[in-house]
This record gives structure tokens, sequence and C-alpha cells, in this order.
């Protein structure tokens, strides 16, 4: 008669822990390949890194067999007859990634992106006028910030106005606009100061003449940032004729409206009281608001007498 035989415990608990054993040395053991498939459709990348640039996708669902790892979690495969690599949690692999060989790879490091001062104020002015407290009825910033060249030289900050200002007044504004905004982006005052001495806008005209508008001296930028002074009873002014005529000291050019489009050259009754008018206005506001030098020559209504 047979009889059943009581196995002990600690045998099933050494067999237990044998096929344990056995399991991990299997799984554990080095592996040329592993297969895998793709979660989604991914980029693949010439290196483990982006940095390396991509060299095309894979599809979802493709099946690839991944032949080795780098880091934490890059794995390589062949694509297209290439090294080909992407990350693992982008995979659904079979099998332990840590099986597979590691490659040596130069890693390339991560660039770091510069951004000059100049982008930077141009980032901020365009926040400024896109911030929901901005006040289009006292700013006119909106209708010149994309008219702007912004470059600094030194410690010179230099704004050069690519459009006509429609009225004095507005490049004025434009001016005080253009400062405080400077004032704030440059940290000054603070300890990332970026110590500018000079800030300015320019209106250029014809033959190299201009007007500019400018607060001088980093003590006075600094009061501006503060809030210690009012920018408009610091702005000063800078005109040049350039090569064309300097403006007359008659009563025509004294009387001229430079306001807005005023005239043409029917108004007056010579090329001299016509160039007067436009030399006056180019000196205060940077600009033929009257349009009397139509092939900008610097010279006002030529077939007047």
């Amino acid at each position: 008669m047979n009889e059943k035989v009581a196995v002990p415990k600690w045998i099933l608990i050494v067999a237990g822990l044998f096929v344990v054993w056995v399991y991990s040395t299997l799984t554990s053991q080095p592996v040329s390949s592993l297969s895998a498939s793709t979660r989604e459709t991914h980029s693949v990348y010439a290196g483990p890194n982006v940095n390396y640039g991509e060299i095309g996708q894979i599809k979802a669902n493709t099946r690839i067999s991944i032949t080795g790892r780098y880091g934490d979690s890059w794995v390589t495969f062949n694509y297209n007859g290439q090294q080909g690599w992407i990350q693992d949690f982008f995979l659904e692999i079979d099998g332990n990634i840590s099986r597979l060989p590691k490659v040596s790879y130069e890693p390339i490091p991560t660039p770091t992106k510069s951004i000059s001062k100049e982008q930077v104020i141009q980032t901020f002015l365009q926040s400024l006028i896109n911030d929901v407290r901005y006040d289009s009825s006292s700013s006119v910033l909106h209708k010149y910030v994309d008219f702007l060249d912004v470059k600094i030289s030194g410690s010179v900050l230099t704004y050069t106005l690519w459009n006509t200002p429609e009225t004095p007044d507005e490049f004025v504004m434009l001016a005080g606009d253009l400062v405080f905004a400077s004032a704030l982006v440059s940290h000054a005052g603070e300890s990332s100061d970026w110590q500018l001495s000079k800030i300015e806008l320019y209106s250029l005209g014809a033959q190299n003449s201009y007007a500019a508008l400018f607060v001088s001296g980093h003590e006075n930028i600094v009061a501006i940032a503060q809030n210690k002074v009012n920018v408009y009873d610091i702005l000063q002014t800078d005109v040049s004729y350039g090569t064309g005529q300097q403006p007359s000291n008659s009563n025509n050019s004294k009387s001229c409206n430079c306001s807005y489009n005023a005239y043409d050259c029917s108004n007056f009754s010579s090329q001299q009281e016509s160039q007067a008018c436009f030399n006056y206005c180019m000196s205060k506001v940077g600009s033929d608001i009257h349009w009397l030098d139509d092939d900008g020559d610097g010279q006002a209504c030529e077939y007047n007498p």
C-alpha cells in the first residue's frame, strides 16, 4: 500500500529559490538584441540626444530589433540601413534593456542659446502692448513697435524709427514710452544693471538728415526707472540736416505747421519758401510731413519758381 510522503517545507523553499535563481540568471544574461514595437509615431535621431538631429520618423506599431543602449533611456536600432536612436519609453520592449550591450557614444553638449539684449528689449516691448493693462489711448508704442530697429553699442541704446510719425506729439510720446521701458528692462539701479548711459530715438530723413530725442546720463536713467523724475522733463533733442539746406530763419519757416500734412507745393510762392518749410519740419518732426520732396533728394518743390 502506497503511502503519501510529506515533503519537508524547507525543501519546497529551497526549490522555489532555485527556480527564482534560474529565472533571474536566464533573464539577466547579456543578449545581442531585443524585440520591440513602437507605441506611437516618433522621431528617430542620429545619436542618443535630440541635438544630434532628426534623421526620420518611425510609425506606431512598427516592430524593430534594438541592439544597444546608452544612458538611462536611449536605445539604438537599424533604421533604413543606418544607426537610429529612440528613447525606450516610446517602445514596448520584449525584455529588460539592461541585458543589451552598452554603446559608447560621444555626447553632444546641450547648446546654450544666447539671447541678445536687443532681443530682450524687443520681447519686452511686445509684452507691454499685449498686456491687458496697456492703454492705447495714452500710449503710441503699439503703432510704431514693428518699425523700430534696436541696437546697443557700448552703453548707448539706440532706437531707429523707419516709419514717419503722424504728428510731432506722437514722436515725443514714443520717445517717452521707449525711454521709460528701456530704463525698466535694463534693470537700471539694480544689481543686474546694464549700465546704460544714453537712450535715444532717431527718425531719419532725406540726405542723411535726422531728428532725435534722448535721455543722457546713467543717473537719469536710474531716476526714470525709480519714478523719481518725469522722462519728458529731461528729454533732449538733436537735429542734423545732413547734406540738405539749413532751415531758414524767415517767418515762413517759423509759421509752417508741422503737426500734419497741411500743404502741397501750390501753397508756396517760391521754391525757397517751400524749402524753408521743408527744412523747418525736418528739424521739428524728422520727416517730410507735407510730401514736398517727392523724389527724396532733399530739395522741396523743385518746379516752383
